[in-house]
């Protein structure tokens, strides 16, 4: 029996020698003899022990699982509750910032003087809770619209209420809870909650007061309908019970393979009475088939109002330069850099091994040519790179499948003329890829250049039926066609 014992506690982990009273882990010892395993202070009981002491006894069993092991600092079950609590608004279809509340006015002054064109179009619709469909180019303002109608839906019932923003990656969440915490400074009893990987946990209690903005990566917005779910009452959702709307960032993105299976396991918890939102710099018909045939919203009612702002893309060029052979890719591709009367531009490449080979052949022979590779997920790095891009210090910022190229709106739009697609991998990126430059007009055009070889022939077929573009090939005189039409005309 002793022998047990001992073989039980050597083979024991510290974290189990010691109960989950405050600190610590697992639950406590395990029991000798007659006894059961010992359980936590806070965990349960331990698991029975096995093959351990004679055969008339129990061995000592594990420890138990233990306590959760955090406790939020900001919880007080007995505080007073918000005299804001129950306060609402009456909701209608503001147009202008004047109609907004005080609370919403103040907190926005350093930010927002008054609405520009794009967003008197779409914050009366988000306001009253419309389902939009809203396209526009990056930078013309259609995240602080929402972001406003945001906070004024928050009160647009008593509390607790919920909205759920949802974006491609954490750093486009955190960029929106930046921008939210500006906008919301003065808004009673908000809470901006970003929900990513190894972020904050929400608690049960957490759904159950206050003004609440979850901006959320697609797998945690899955977790935090998970969390909602009652235990004690089969279909309450403290969650989806308060959700006042979901706004679905980078559509162009989450609407699409390989995420939109994320974004639809989402939408099993949504009912079909929420308002739902959809935002993006581009839209194909991929992702119109997606909402439609998924029922995410009713695409032809009249309630879903869907604000197509892109203005046909009337920016853009769209080339093409055919490689016969694939080899042929990176010289015409060092060749059109050479040609390039801007000498910049961004260059788009399917993965971080292909991108890595591209800038690679841009520093090799002569010419050569900077580059820098957008592929960290620290937004300090990615700020730097673009600021060397801006200052003229770097001549190609490489691009990839994964990168975080909702960024490169930050991009100064008149060093941003030239976009190479080195490799295309699937036809719903080409218009999402191409809409990063802020618009500045039709006749300041971006040149949109594709290399097509034999193996990329069938993508670039999907591209004009999914996009609805039409590419034209490149023609020889390649520096004079790339030369913008607005410089030409103050050239004449």
């Amino acid at each position: 029996r002793f022998k047990g014992l001992k073989s039980d506690r050597s083979e024991r982990s510290t974290s189990d020698r010691y109960s989950s009273f405050d600190n610590y882990r697992g639950g406590g010892r395990g029991g000798r003899g007659d006894y059961r395993g010992g359980g936590g202070d806070r965990g349960g009981g331990g698991r029975m022990g096995m093959g351990m002491g004679d055969r008339n006894r129990r061995g000592g069993g594990g420890g138990g699982r233990g306590g959760d092991n955090w406790n939020d600092p900001h919880f007080d079950p007995k505080k007073k509750v918000s005299a804001f609590t129950a306060k609402t608004v009456k909701i209608s279809a503001l147009s202008t910032m004047k109609q907004f509340p005080d609370w919403i006015r103040s907190g926005c002054k350093s930010q927002v003087q008054e609405l520009n064109a794009l967003q008197q179009k779409i914050v009366p619709d988000l306001c009253v809770g419309h389902d939009s469909i809203v396209v526009s180019p990056a930078g013309s303002g259609k995240a602080t619209a929402v972001l406003l109608a945001s906070l004024y839906r928050l009160y647009s019932k008593k509390a607790p209420t919920h909205i759920l923003l949802i974006c491609a990656d954490h750093i486009h969440v955190e960029q929106l809870r930046r921008r939210c915490l500006a906008l919301g400074e003065s808004v009673p009893d908000l809470n901006v909650i970003p929900q990513i990987s190894r972020g904050i946990n929400v608690r049960p209690h957490h759904l159950q007061q206050g003004r609440n903005v979850f901006i959320c990566t697609p797998g945690k917005a899955i977790n935090l309908c998970e969390c909602g779910q009652s235990p004690q009452e089969s279909g309450r959702n403290s969650l989806i019970d308060n959700l006042v709307s979901v706004t679905i960032f980078d559509s162009d993105t989450l609407l699409v393979d390989p995420l939109f299976n994320k974004l639809k396991s989402t939408f099993r918890y949504l009912p079909v009475t929420i308002n739902v939102n959809f935002v993006s710099n581009s839209f194909c018909q991929e992702m119109k088939v997606n909402i439609m045939e998924n029922k995410l919203l009713d695409f032809d009612a009249d309630t879903c109002k869907k604000q197509l702002l892109h203005r046909d893309y009337d920016n853009l060029k769209f080339w093409f330069v055919f490689c016969p052979q694939r080899s042929v890719r990176v010289p015409m591709l060092k060749e059109l850099c050479k040609l390039n009367p801007y000498s910049q531009g961004l260059i788009y490449c399917g993965g971080g091994n292909q991108a890595r080979i591209v800038q690679d052949a841009l520093k090799s022979g002569e010419p050569s040519f900077s580059s820098r590779i957008l592929e960290t997920e620290n937004m300090t790095d990615i700020n730097e790179v673009i600021n060397a891009y801006n200052a003229g210090n770097v001549q190609y910022i490489i691009a990839n499948d994964f990168s975080p190229i909702h960024m490169l709106s930050q991009i100064d739009p008149k060093l941003l003329k030239v976009v190479i697609n080195f490799e295309l991998r699937s036809s719903s990126t080409f218009l999402k890829r191409a809409c990063v430059a802020k618009y500045e007009s039709a006749h300041k055009k971006v040149h949109y250049i594709s290399l097509i070889d034999e193996g990329q022939s069938a993508v670039y077929e999907q591209v004009e039926a999914n996009c609805n573009v039409s590419l034209v090939e490149l023609p020889p005189n390649v520096n004079e066609v790339l030369i913008d039409e607005a410089v030409a005309k103050n050239d004449e």
